[in-house]
């Protein structure tokens, strides 16, 4: 049976980059602060705490140049940022990766 969605689409023109991202800046968020805030947060074992508490202003730095604020919890064992799009930051952090890594992970990382 021939398919009945095979229309014209006039939006779908070869002149239209679909796989192109747009990076976000500060000028995008012209309205301040947003009213609510989502936050994510990662628990990372013992052996990392040394690590983080050194690397942990180059991480901050990192993310202030985008308007995210975090939080190290070392007695809970736990970082969290002030979005959810840093999950990709925090969770190698957590295991395995080091900061500049994570930072540069961060950077190259497609929007959600």
């Amino acid at each position: 049976m021939p398919s009945t969605n095979n229309k014209d689409k006039p939006w779908d023109t070869e002149d239209v980059d679909k796989w192109k991202v747009e990076p976000f800046s500060v000028a995008d968020n012209a309205g301040g602060t947003f009213a609510e805030e989502s936050s994510f947060s990662v628990l990372f074992p013992k052996y990392r705490e040394l690590y983080l508490k050194t690397s942990w202003p180059l991480i901050t730095r990192a993310l202030e140049k985008h308007g995210i604020s975090c939080t190290l919890d070392m007695v809970e064992g736990c970082m969290t940022v002030k979005t959810t799009r840093c999950d990709a930051l925090v969770t190698p952090l957590s295991i395995r990766s080091s900061a500049e890594q994570a930072t540069e992970k961060r950077s190259t990382r497609p929007p959600c």
